[in-house]
């Protein structure tokens, strides 16, 4: 199965998913690599090959039954939910993809150690989006920024969209800082006095505030949703 996450041929794929034996390893946890076959599928498309493997995920999940839930206690990334891994290694059009595909957008497990901090994707994405401005020297210093910058900016801001038009929660608390996503919002331009930083704060916040109220309208959930 995990030969299958760098197979194009789908059509083998699906057939493959047809017996209940492979089924039943969909969730497995590999002894080798210590990764289910969606871990090792979702590392892969994160790393540049979305779009071979996009389609793959999506047979593994809606074919195959993968999990969209925290991975088990046995995976090397434990207690992390595949959307919140795909994240933290950048791979911010896979996410809008596992958004697609119905997994919850605030990615909480059924249990957490007491020993380690929890935070929802919707936290991550916003701390990279003021971190990033804050770490970039041209944007601090006023100067235009560079396209590396504003190109890796406008992909967490759409998944910020995506994941606040799927139902994700600007109230639940993180386990490290117990802060809120929108109160990270709010709190993002307190670091910056000059007027171009405060801008960028109000801008994350209305991009919050107006996504939700989209999310929430009957007419958007009773569509399929677009997050490109």
């Amino acid at each position: 199965m995990h030969a299958a996450t760098t197979e194009k041929d789908i059509e083998f794929l699906s057939a493959m998913l047809e017996y209940p034996s492979i089924r039943n390893l969909i969730n497995v946890v590999s002894p080798h690599n210590h990764r289910t076959v969606l871990e090792q599928a979702l590392l892969r498309a994160a790393n540049g090959g979305r779009n071979i493997v996009h389609p793959i995920i999506k047979k593994f999940v809606r074919q195959g039954g993968a999990s969209l839930d925290a991975y088990p206690a046995e995976s090397c990334h434990a207690w992390q939910s595949p959307l919140f891994h795909v994240l933290i290694e950048g791979g911010f059009c896979t996410a809008r993809h596992l958004l697609r595909l119905g997994c919850d957008p605030d990615g909480k497990p059924t249990f957490t150690p007491k020993n380690q901090n929890w935070l929802t994707p919707l936290h991550h994405s916003n701390r990279h989006e003021g971190a990033g401005r804050q770490k970039d020297p041209d944007w601090m210093m006023g100067r235009a920024v560079s396209y590396a910058f504003k190109r890796r900016s406008a992909r967490v801001l759409k998944v910020i969209k995506a994941l606040v038009r799927s139902g994700a929660s600007l109230m639940i608390k993180a386990t490290d800082s117990d802060s809120t996503p929108l109160k990270n919002a709010i709190s993002h331009g307190t670091q910056f006095l000059a007027l171009p930083r405060r801008v960028a704060a109000y801008k994350l916040l209305r991009l919050l505030l107006k996504n939700v109220e989209v999310g929430r309208s009957p007419r958007q959930r009773g569509k399929r949703r677009s997050y490109a």
